[in-house]
């Protein structure tokens, strides 16, 4: 895939050429040309004829944009957002009521802080039961303990991880 897509951390020079769609905590680019307007003032009266953004999930998940679930722990955030992504890798309504966007995702990069490696097989084993299998080469766990984003080594594993898998979604 080619991309122009980076990934920065504003604080820092350290980038990666990566193609991304959105970070489901997200960042958009394979498909589409990111502009450089986040870096310069705009007039709106030239945002009028400007295409709509293309959306990952429709009505609710435009590309270059971010969606965070909140609840407190053990909720289900992590379940929920699995099986969003999963029904959007499958082309499925999502959650039986969004329709997948034409950004929609064909690889993933699923970033838990949280839970480990082994909470991850028993998550997969346990949505395959529900009928949420997916394709080999579609979805990737990451499980890196407390990822610290302003902290450089921490931002670099995430960025090599991007890199290696190359994601549509992060």
């Amino acid at each position: 895939m080619e991309s122009n897509g980076r990934i920065e951390r504003s604080d820092s020079t350290t980038s990666l050429d990566a193609p991304l769609k959105s970070v489901m905590v997200t960042a958009q680019v394979p498909r589409y040309q990111i502009e450089d307007s986040v870096r310069r003032a705009i007039d709106v009266t030239e945002l009028v004829n400007r295409p709509p953004r293309p959306q990952i999930i429709d009505d609710i998940w435009p590309v270059k944009s971010i969606i965070a679930l909140a609840a407190e722990e053990g909720d289900g955030k992590t379940l929920m957002a699995d099986q969003i992504l999963r029904q959007a890798l499958r082309g499925e309504r999502v959650l039986g009521f969004f329709d997948v966007g034409e950004a929609g995702p064909r690889r993933v990069l699923f970033v838990d802080t949280e839970m480990e490696e082994e909470d991850a097989v028993e998550r997969n084993a346990e949505m395959v039961g529900r009928g949420l299998g997916i394709d080999e080469d579609q979805f990737y766990w990451f499980t890196p303990g407390g990822l610290m984003l302003d902290k450089e080594d921490d931002f670099k594993l995430l960025c090599d991880e991007v890199a290696r898998v190359r994601p549509d979604v992060v």
